[in-house]
């Protein structure tokens, strides 16, 4: 099933999920309201403003939770399930079916708490993308990112101040000035969400091609130009003429020199004490925020808001090692998992979708997603062509940088904060900016499918005799390594370590394994392997990627490194008895390469080894055993009974004499494959000695 095809489902069933939610709470409602002291005469929960926004965050942070779980089913980042979460829990969602539960929760006079809180949370996570921009990406890629990034900038902006002249007079409040009026919608059209952007390329396998790390720098040189736009527009909106404007615009000017030209080096200096992340006491960290709040409110009195002095005191914290990935780690999970679904929801609280009443309003809609769209592609996708790129990369590039989620909410917050955009004009960009950003993950699935990405990302190798071997765990990868080695037999043998990084849930720049830097540990497990299977002669390679299809992704990459073996580890299931079910399963029905899966026993080296006859797959693990038999001090024995459960009993027995058994997959020998399972796998719960259960090559 093609990926839009899936998208449109995937959207319909969460379209009626969430209405029956909605639905279910509008009955429930007047059940609790029955209560004693639930709610008082204007209809708002009777609590305290404390309790209030407990109850409010509590709330917030489920919905945003379930969503963002049904979201990821359906390929969209952890961000558009956050602001569709919000929309939800607001008049176009919950009080559309339930006004009178929506004003119980998020009364008009208890939503100043909560936008505190939200802005608070935003603060820390400019403080964290700050953190993670990286000047040494931007450097590396010359200047074929920094024209793509600034025609990306413009062209767009450029639209979006002639279709402001359309807008104004429909959409604008009195008093609003064009000029304040054209330069939010300009700047909400020439924006990219960064974070999200690099989610995308994280998911999709992009990041470490070169069509990736060009998109992502191109993103990063116009993240900093869209926040120099929007302190310039914050600060003539605010200053209230032109020439006030060219005051705070100078005064900001003033602000970055000293921040670049001063406090960096200060900091750099301090920074050299501190060699690891573990130096960093809770002094040092009380400093650190210190001086961000100092920043942020120093942005704020010269008025160009407190978002921009944190994103620039960020910036200028030095890259001292793992200092920096530490600090993020200790702000991250906080600011990521309930501050920012705080502001999402806010957002979501002030859009008000019914406001788009009749044809025309929605024919408005209709033009500034278009407008916004052809912006950004052509602002992008042609120079990117001009600079020698091909029409299917340069439609990826301009396709990835039409992403904006995140960032473009805070520039239309700041103009709704502002008076600049009326909330009808508000709920257009809202939906403008979630329209844009849902389309991305489906259209580059087309443009850049799997197979494509991993042909960028592992270099395919001709090898007739070749071992991929893949580690989850650390603990695990000396045993892989060891057993890697052993298969890695014959003339031109070859072998590689395969990691692949789990995707979690983090919005900023860099995703858990993708962080540039030399101390990143992206590969260690598979370094760890690699290393154990040199030191025993064998030639292996380590390399990694994040993943969010790992049995999807080792088929492929055993293809593309032409392997004729896959290794994997046997771990015990989380949930039942199914050793040989979950990813090994679907790897096993994808794969074209005989798959070996090992249960490490304190292998050491495969001296004694027993082969185990009969089973389905039994061809293929009589030609593993063989392949381990050229080594000249490996003695290899046929089992003398066939396959049963009468047999096993007796293997049990005389394998305590062996350093490896050999079986076939399949029931014959008690390895049946299934997703779950309640029987017992003797072989690999009770035998003595490691075993390398063996499943042939799928027709698949």
């Amino acid at each position: 099933m093609s990926s839009p095809v899936r998208l449109a489902i995937g959207l319909s069933v969460l379209a009626v999920l969430a209405w029956g939610i909605l639905q279910f709470g509008a009955q429930l409602y007047p059940v609790v309201s029955a209560a004693p002291l639930a709610v008082s005469d204007t209809g708002a929960l009777h609590l305290s403003a404390l309790a209030l926004l407990l109850v409010q965050m509590a709330v917030i942070l489920a919905v945003s939770r379930v969503t963002g779980i049904a979201f990821r089913r359906i390929g969209q980042p952890l961000v558009v399930a956050e602001i569709v979460a919000g929309i939800l829990l607001g008049p176009s969602g919950l009080g559309a079916i339930a006004p009178d539960v929506l004003l119980a929760v998020f009364p008009p006079e208890g939503m100043d708490a909560l936008s505190a809180v939200s802005q608070l949370g935003l603060v820390l996570f400019m403080f964290v993308v700050g953190l993670e921009f990286d000047f040494e990406l931007v450097k590396a890629r010359g200047s074929l990112a920094l024209v793509i990034s600034q025609f990306g900038m413009v062209v767009p902006f450029l639209l979006g101040g002639l279709l402001a002249i359309g807008l104004y007079p429909v959409f604008a409040d009195p008093g609003v000035p064009f000029i304040a009026f054209g330069m939010f919608l300009g700047a909400s059209m020439s924006v990219t969400a960064f974070p999200v952007l690099a989610r995308i390329l994280s998911e999709r396998g992009l990041m470490r091609t070169p069509i990736g790390a060009l998109t992502l720098t191109c993103a990063a040189v116009g993240d900093v130009t869209a926040w120099c736009l929007l302190a310039v527009t914050i600060a003539i909106v605010r200053a209230g003429s032109l020439g006030m404007g060219l005051v705070t615009t100078t005064l900001a000017l003033g602000f970055v020199a000293v921040m670049v030209g001063a406090l960096r080096p200060l900091l750099a200096r301090v920074a050299a004490r501190y060699g690891t992340v573990e130096d960093i006491g809770q002094t040092a960290v009380a400093a650190i925020f210190l001086a961000l709040l100092v920043c942020a409110s120093v942005a704020e009195a010269i008025g160009i808001h407190a978002l921009f002095g944190a994103f620039l005191f960020g910036v200028v914290v030095p890259r001292q090692g793992q200092v920096v990935r530490g600090l993020v780690e200790r702000v991250e999970d906080v600011v990521v998992v309930l501050f920012l679904p705080l502001f999402f929801a806010f957002t979501g609280l002030r859009t008000e979708i019914g406001l788009l009443s009749g044809p025309g309003l929605w024919g408005w809609c209709a033009v500034v997603v278009l407008v916004a769209t052809v912006g950004k592609l052509a602002g992008t996708a042609i120079p990117a062509r001009l600079g020698g790129l091909s029409w299917r990369e340069s439609a990826t590039v301009g396709v990835l940088m039409n992403t904006r989620g995140l960032m473009e909410l805070v520039i239309l917050n700041i103009g709704r904060d502002l008076g600049v955009l009326s909330p009808t004009l508000f709920t257009i960009l809202v939906i403008m900016a979630v329209a844009t950003t849902v389309v991305t993950s489906p259209i580059i699935g087309w443009l850049q499918p799997p197979e494509r990405v991993l042909a960028q990302t592992a270099e395919a190798s001709p090898q007739s005799n070749a071992v991929l071997a893949c580690v989850a765990h650390p603990e695990s990868a000396v045993g892989l390594g060891r057993i890697t080695a052993a298969l890695c037999r014959g003339p031109g043998a070859r072998g590689w370590a395969l990691r692949l990084i789990p995707m979690n849930d983090q919005a900023t720049m860099f995703p858990e394994g993708v962080m540039a830097g030399p101390d990143t540990p992206l590969e260690s497990a598979a370094d760890l392997l690699a290393e154990e299977a040199r030191r025993l002669g064998a030639t292996v390679e380590a390399f990694g990627f994040p993943s969010s299809a790992p049995a999807r992704d080792i088929v492929a990459v055993a293809s593309l490194k032409e392997a004729d073996i896959v290794v994997l580890g046997l771990h015990r299931p989380l949930m039942g008895t199914a050793w040989l079910g979950g990813p090994l399963l679907e790897i096993t029905q994808r794969a074209r390469q005989t798959v070996c899966m090992f249960h490490d026993a304190g292998f050491v080296r495969p001296g004694r080894v027993l082969l185990l006859s009969g089973g389905d797959h039994a061809e293929a693990a009589r030609r593993v055993a063989e392949r381990l038999a050229r080594d000249p001090q490996v003695h290899l024995t046929l089992f003398a009974q066939g396959p049963g459960e009468a047999a096993i009993p007796a293997l049990l027995a005389a394998a305590g004499g062996y350093d490896l058994v050999i079986a076939s997959v399949g029931p014959e020998w008690g390895l049946a494959m299934n997703s779950f399972d309640v029987r017992a796998h003797p072989l690999v719960t009770e035998l003595s000695c490691s075993l390398l259960a063996v499943h042939g090559a799928s027709a698949a």
